[in-house]
């Protein structure tokens, strides 16, 4: 496991992500997965710049530190990770920096592909062609988020298409797209071998905008969440889950 703590930025980024620069502005709530060294912070940005909030209103920062991979499990990066404000920098230093993917050799697998961060998928595998097993679906899974969300197979918030290691263990989290120009999804149980890419080309055309009435989030997030999407291209069926929860 990772121990370095140092926050300055290093102005290095990885291969296949333009750096994202300060994050004063945006409308509406805009998450995004960030990192100094070998920490993340999770930060939620508005129309206004944190250093202009009342004096009452509260600053989270929680850090965590990147485990190895694989496997996904539930140590201090998931325990202490939050949503919360925290400043971007002033006219001379950055506070926030990407932080390093943990990239893995290929062929991935999709327990390791699952204990990494959205964002590391995206930087270490960009629309590179990946296979991966498990099985599918979410018995009884569904709900509504209201807003706008275009194209709606790729950016709504709600997708529950899991691709599981072991569903009676822990259903998803990884999830998978299904492009209306593609498969449909198999069925619920249904073991597959799937072949997907992540930073799918609709990825340029995404916009978020949640709430009633709808509010559009900032441009630089919703794009880099739509291109974190794994979008399937083809999977074969190879069996099925008689013990499906």
């Amino acid at each position: 496991m990772s121990t370095t703590t140092a926050v300055r930025p290093r102005r290095v980024h990885p291969p296949g992500l333009a750096p994202l620069g300060r994050i004063g502005g945006g409308i509406g709530p805009t998450v995004l997965s960030l990192g100094a060294g070998a920490l993340l912070w999770e930060v939620g940005a508005r129309i206004w710049n944190v250093r202009f909030l009342p004096p009452l209103s509260e600053v989270l920062i929680r850090l965590g530190e990147l485990t190895d991979l694989p496997p996904l499990s539930d140590g201090p990066l998931l325990t202490t990770s939050a949503i919360g404000w925290v400043a971007d920098g002033d006219d001379t230093e950055a506070y926030i920096q990407l932080v390093d993917p943990r990239c893995t050799p290929r062929p991935v697998s999709l327990a390791t592909l699952e204990a990494m961060q959205p964002w590391e998928q995206l930087a270490c595998f960009g629309p590179e062609q990946i296979t991966l097993e498990g099985t599918f679906g979410c018995s009884g899974c569904a709900a509504s988020v209201p807003g706008t969300f275009e194209p709606g197979w790729l950016a709504h918030p709600m997708n529950f298409g899991f691709l599981s290691v072991d569903p009676n263990a822990r259903i998803g989290p990884f999830a998978m797209r299904f492009a209306p120009s593609g498969p449909p999804p198999p069925a619920v149980g249904q073991i597959v071998r799937v072949v997907g890419h992540f930073d799918d080309p609709a990825a340029g055309s995404c916009t978020i905008s949640p709430g009633e009435p709808p509010v559009p989030l900032d441009p630089l997030a919703t794009g880099l969440y739509c291109r974190e999407q794994f979008v399937v291209e083809s999977f074969e069926v190879t069996g099925t889950d008689p013990d499906f929860p």
